[in-house]
Parts: structure tokens; sequence; C-alpha cells
């Protein structure tokens, strides 16, 4: 028979390990989902500057080279982000089944009360992502502006400095920053009321359970 010391030095190696594996499974599922995020960028960006090299010179004078730069970074990794939390996204559909199969052996009436929330997180996510697109795309599209001044201003800084413009080239970025600014901060504040609602839905299920 097990002395009580054995076994509470079995439980704490069982802990242990348990908390060792879970380490270990964070930090895999991390530095693998931002090796395929980085790699993806690093070929997309690739791809997109050759196709950039492939097109007529009238073409660029008709785009900033700033602009072409923004579009050439910001826009490959807003394409590809969706790779960095996928691995967690697996892990918590993996889970998700396991405590649905759980409930149903537990109690029915809970797991009536815990399926109401999943529709309710899809419907959050889905408005939430229809809603924010287009600000999203406007907001990028004020962050290549930004770039395009701020490249124009470096390429012409000698003819700026001498003809004394340097106020004028200050106040036109400051007015171009501004206008990007703010709808960054609106995508931000709706992405932390988006989140709130989110981290709701299940406390609400708790409760009424």
């Amino acid at each position: 028979m097990t002395s009580p010391e054995g076994a509470l030095f079995t439980a704490i190696a069982l802990f242990m390990a348990v908390a060792i594996l879970r380490a270990l499974g964070i930090v895999a599922r991390r530095l693998i989902g931002g090796i395929v995020y980085y790699r993806l960028v690093a070929d997309y960006r690739r791809r997109v500057t050759r196709k950039y090299l492939a097109l007529p010179m009238s073409w660029h004078h008709r785009h900033p080279t700033g602009q072409l730069l923004s579009n050439a970074n910001a826009d490959v990794e807003g394409a590809w982000s969706v790779f960095m939390p996928l691995p967690m996204a697996i892990g918590v559909i993996a889970m998700l089944v396991a405590a649905i199969v759980e409930m149903v052996r537990a109690d029915l009436v809970l797991t009536l009360v815990g399926l109401v929330v999943f529709p309710a997180l899809f419907i959050i996510n889905v408005f939430y992502q229809r809603w924010l697109s287009p600000r999203v795309a406007h907001a990028q599209s004020l962050r290549g502006s930004v770039s395009a001044v701020a490249h124009e201003s470096f390429d012409g800084a000698l003819v700026v400095k001498s003809l004394g413009r340097e106020t004028d080239e200050t106040d036109r970025f400051r007015e171009v920053s501004r206008r990007s600014a703010t709808p960054t901060s609106r995508w931000a504040a709706s992405g932390a009321c988006s989140t709130r609602c989110s981290r709701r839905c299940p406390t609400s299920a708790s409760c009424s359970s």
C-alpha cells in the first residue's frame, strides 16, 4: 500500500509533468506559428516586389514609392496574420469538442446552456469582421499615404531645404499623420469592444447555469 508521503510526491510529480508539457506545447505552438507566418510574409513580399519590377515605368510614375512600400509591407502582413493565432485556434477547437462531450455526459441542460455561447461568439465575430474590414482597408490606405509623404520628403530633402519649405513640409506630414491616427485609434477601440463582448458571453452562460 502506498504511503501518504509517496502519494503526495506522485501527485506533485504529475502536476509538474503536466505543467512542463503545457509550457512546451505553448512554446512550440507560438514558435511554429511564428515560423510559418514570417516565412509566408517574406515569400509574398518578394513576390509583390517582383511584380513591381515587372510593371512599366509609367505605372510607377502614377504610384508614390512610399505607398508601394507600405503595400508590400503592411498589406502582406495583414493578409497572412491569420497564421499567428491558427495553432491556438486549432487547440481551442479540440478543447471545445472535448468539453462538449464531457458536458453531455454530465448534464444535458448544462450542455444546452453552454452551446448557446458558441453561436453568440460566432455572430459577434462575423459582425465584427464585416464591420471592421472596410475600416481596416481605409486605415491601411492612410498608412500608405503617410509612407508616401515621408518618402517624398526624404527624396526631396535638398530641394525642400534650398527653398526654405521645411515648415510647410512638416505641417503636411503632420496633417497626413493626424488623419491616419484617428481611424487606427477607432480600429483599436473597436477591437477592444469586441474582445469584451466575447469574454462576457462565457461568463453570462456560467451565471445563468
